[in-house]
């Protein structure tokens, strides 16, 4: 196999989007625009930070069922559970924090947000749009919840602060609509 240049990836800049269940696939020519995504149904949640997105989880856990008497395994099973997307986040603002703190609520008068002792997220399509110079991959999944992903901290060195939201991957009951990626050539296609 050669190493073809365009087929690597260097994000240079990444956005999270997320709509309603049922919203569905952008197109791989829709995820260039954030116009047209606005107009599909995705809202614009934040950039990620040049550390993200991870994905955890996704690589399953294999279980060796043996046999009596047997050197090797009779059986093997790989299973996926808890699959998560952890997402830091660049910007600061309502939604952000409400991704972080589920339930939070925001009172514009006072410009105060408060976060409730437990909150109930609510299950959203989620759309990663990772760029790289005029080439976009968007990584669309059926299905999420959000949540903190860990502790937020302020940096004095000059580094910018993250928001870490974590988005849990959930069944969306349909196997074959978990997760797709959109803009992804065919190996050797981008040779000319």
């Amino acid at each position: 196999m050669t190493l073809i240049a365009e087929e690597t990836l260097s994000k240079s800049a990444g956005d999270l989007l997320l709509a309603p269940v049922g919203t569905g696939v952008p197109a791989d020519t829709d995820i260039e625009d954030l116009d047209v995504l606005a107009a599909l149904g995705w809202v614009h949640v934040g950039w990620l930070d040049e550390e993200g997105p991870s994905f955890v989880g996704f690589e399953g856990t294999t279980t060796s069922q043996s046999g009596w008497n047997r050197v090797i395994p009779i059986r093997k099973i790989t299973r996926i559970a808890e699959p998560m997307i952890e997402t830091p986040l660049l910007q600061w603002n309502v939604e952000n924090l409400q991704l972080y703190f589920p339930g939070a609520t925001y009172d514009a008068g006072t410009r105060t947000l408060t976060v409730p002792e437990s909150g109930n997220p609510v299950t959203q399509e989620l759309l990663l749009v990772l760029q790289d110079g005029d080439r976009h991959m968007g990584i669309w999944v059926a299905a999420v919840t959000h949540r903190g992903g860990g502790a937020f901290a302020f940096p004095s060195d000059g580094d910018l602060a993250q928001i870490p939201v974590t988005f849990d991957v959930v069944s969306s009951g349909d196997p074959d609509e978990f997760v797709k990626f959109v803009g992804v050539d065919e190996a050797g296609a981008a040779i000319s």
